[in-house]
């Protein structure tokens, strides 16, 4: 079920005004989110927002991004699409454990996205980012 729908210009700002009015929304439908919840939302829709404003738009500002958010079950379904060509993205982890990986200029984001949520999709110049909606457990040593 579609539960937010935007179209967003190609700035900076465009994007951190969507996302502001998103997350409002969604905190006002749904105040049993967990805070850890709420943070990934927020990081994943700026990250996927502002790669479309760059990357896929190219900051043409006759270009939109579109943002559709969709709740199946116990999960939520952010889709980014933007008017870029689009891209093959080949599915791949970068190394966590070499510090010039992690400090790579570019990719850093992607790799986030794949950590924070249970899937992420590209398909052309649409992104796809599954997340669980409820909270991590924590795990106790006995």
């Amino acid at each position: 079920m579609i539960v937010f729908e935007k179209n967003v210009a190609s700035t900076f700002q465009a994007v951190h005004e969507a996302v502001e009015e998103i997350m409002s929304f969604l905190k006002s439908q749904w105040p049993w989110l967990d805070k850890s919840i709420l943070f990934k939302i927020n990081f994943l829709l700026r990250e996927l927002m502002n790669n479309a404003v760059e990357h896929g738009n190219k900051f043409s500002e006759n270009k939109k991004i579109l943002c559709r958010i969709l709740k199946e079950d116990q999960f939520l379904v952010l889709e980014v699409t933007d008017e870029g060509d689009g891209i093959v993205l080949l599915d791949h982890a970068f190394p966590t454990d070499n510090v010039e990986s992690l400090l790579r200029e570019r990719n850093r984001g992607y790799q986030l996205l794949l950590e924070m949520a249970l899937d992420v999709s590209v398909a052309g110049n649409q992104v796809k980012v599954i997340l669980d909606l409820h909270p991590e457990q924590e795990i106790r040593m006995e």
